[in-house]
């Protein structure tokens, strides 16, 4: 059975709703992410550029940004992924509390005339659907669009008539 997108989201929304927070930082999180891997190129040009002048001092300054950069991204992608479990968790129990409590306020007739054993498979297949969900906008679709949008917003700093045909 294919659901609509836009209630499957209404459906869904209660519970995201319910722990907002948590979805805050996983967006300021995957933010974060994408912000640590668009930062390597610049570090790249400023090694090249340090070791076309013969600076010793700017290539250890490179290197150690270089360590500090990889520091942060293992911070950052560790946190990352707590907080993506926190909230799927968290997410996932409130939805199924819904979808039990919704089953409680059936009359007994309800299942007379229905099977209950795909009652149970559909509650247990609309909560763990909501996994899959999260997973694809936090590791594909989010963190895509994050980097679309910091890639513009290089290209219009460093090249802006570039950015505009992209734009």
């Amino acid at each position: 059975m294919n659901l609509p997108a836009k209630l499957v989201f209404q459906a869904y929304w209660p519970s995201v709703k319910k722990f907002r927070w948590l979805a805050f930082a996983m967006v300021g999180l995957m933010m974060l992410t994408v912000l640590n891997k668009a930062a390597s190129p610049f570090l790249f040009r400023g090694l090249i550029n340090a070791l076309t002048a013969n600076s010793m001092e700017s290539v250890a300054l490179v290197l150690c940004g270089f360590v500090a950069l990889h520091i942060s991204t293992q911070i950052t992608w560790y946190f990352y992924d707590l907080a993506i479990a926190f909230f799927e968790l968290k997410a996932m129990r409130d939805l199924q509390q819904r979808c039990f409590a919704v089953v409680q306020t059936q009359s007994m007739r309800f299942f007379e005339n229905s099977f209950s054993g795909s009652l149970v498979t559909a509650a247990r297949r609309f909560c763990n659907n909501f996994e899959g969900i999260t997973d694809a906008f936090a590791y594909q679709l989010g963190r895509a669009f994050f980097m679309m949008v910091f890639t513009l917003v290089v290209f219009a700093w460093e090249y802006p008539g570039l950015a505009l045909v992209f734009a």
